[in-house]
């Protein structure tokens, strides 16, 4: 059984013109020697960007500091229909992620 029976693609075949096209995160800033800027910001990839968004980190911290779990926390955004900033719903990894970040940025000095 050949490859291309798997629907496999050919050796050496290019995708878009380039051999990097099908990995996930190849950019030009990865495969050359000249300091490129990023595509998007640092910051505003971040969940708690926006007011909105902060606001919700903070319920998250609040809601860790009363006992909650990850988990539980995850359950409360996904009954009150808030999802991830990827238009996801919570489970305990994204809400412990957040959660962690925000209560390292209140440390931080953030008050908004």
């Amino acid at each position: 059984m050949s490859k291309s029976d798997l629907g496999l693609s050919k050796p050496g075949q290019t995708r878009d013109g380039s051999y990097f096209a099908g990995m996930g995160s190849a950019t030009k800033a990865n495969f050359s020697k000249v300091k490129y800027e990023r595509e998007r910001g640092y910051r505003s990839n971040r969940f708690g960007s926006s007011v909105k968004e902060w606001n919700t980190c903070l319920k998250m911290v609040h809601l860790r500091e009363s006992g909650y779990s990850y988990g539980r926390i995850a359950k409360y955004l996904n009954e009150a229909s808030i999802l991830t900033k990827a238009g996801k719903p919570w489970n305990y990894y994204t809400a412990r992620f957040v959660t962690l970040r925000a209560k390292e940025e209140i440390e931080n000095g953030r008050n908004d």
